[in-house]
């Protein structure tokens, strides 16, 4: 009866280790902001969208006639940052948030009213209507190439509810791992072997279940040519589920070590008492 006890709990162990190391990757990459945040610097997010921005106003400019010197600073990689920083920040605190246009809007006129000025050139009605129509679609284009933050905002994720959720999933399973374990070695108390065994033998199981994604993955997909949304997007999922991999390719290694480990510290025991 012991033994069948005792097999029921190892089974129940790996699949309670199996959803601990889930819920702890969601919590840490996914949850995570600062881990986000880090995933942007890493692919250079904010120099590269700068970059892009400036390369489509500048054919926006080429249609307008005017001299591409009237875009020079209207925006600047820390702007860039500064808005995404805080379009991250509000999606994680399940706020609403707009992106600030006004201050391109501010800076492109008043470069456009510099240049006028220095050419010594009046716009006529036409032409003042024409200058609007352009202001209008830069800080549009910004708004829209910054961050999609309208894309998001319509998959209506609760993210800070889900994180609570996922705090609480994190502790009660670490309790559960800790309980059948307590329970693992008050039935097999008279035999430790017995307990190193057992406990070997769940973490070796996790190990593979665990890795098995990662084998799968690197077998059957490519993930360095996903392309969603735009290229500075797409490296950001890259990134991410990168990420993900290493932690599924370092966290079963531990467990297969610590497996290994115990069991062999088993079979030593087992034979001196022998």
């Amino acid at each position: 009866m012991k033994k069948l006890i005792s097999y029921i709990l190892t089974f129940l162990l790996v699949i309670f280790l199996v959803a601990l190391v889930l819920v702890t990757c969601i919590k840490e990459k996914a949850l995570n902001i600062d881990n986000v945040l880090k995933i942007f610097d890493n692919v250079n997010f904010y120099e590269n969208s700068y970059e892009t921005l400036n390369e489509n106003f500048s054919n926006y400019m080429e249609q307008s006639g005017l001299d591409e010197s009237v875009i020079e600073n209207i925006i600047t990689v820390e702007d860039i940052k500064t808005e995404i920083r805080n379009c991250i920040e509000s999606i994680y605190n399940n706020a609403n948030y707009t992106i600030n246009k006004e201050n391109i809007e501010k800076r492109l006129n008043e470069n456009i009213n510099s240049y006028l000025e220095e050419n010594h050139r009046k716009l006529n009605s036409n032409e003042e209507k024409a200058m609007s129509t352009l202001v209008s679609k830069i800080s549009s284009l910004y708004e829209s190439e910054v961050f999609p933050i309208d894309l998001i905002s319509k998959v209506n994720i609760n993210l800070k509810k889900i994180s609570n959720l996922v705090n609480i999933a994190n502790v009660s399973l670490y309790i559960c791992v800790g309980v059948l374990v307590f329970f693992l070695v008050i039935i097999n108390i008279k035999n430790i072997i017995k307990v190193l065994n057992y406990i070997g033998v769940s973490l070796l199981s996790s190990g593979f279940v665990l890795y098995a994604p990662k084998i799968f993955v690197d077998h059957k997909l490519h993930i360095n040519d996903i392309n969603i949304y735009n290229r500075n997007i797409s490296d950001i999922i890259i990134n991410f589920v990168n990420e993900v991999l290493n932690y599924f390719t370092v966290i079963p290694i531990i467990f297969i070590v610590l497996a290994v480990v115990l069991l062999f510290v088993a079979n030593l025991l087992n034979k001196s008492d022998n």
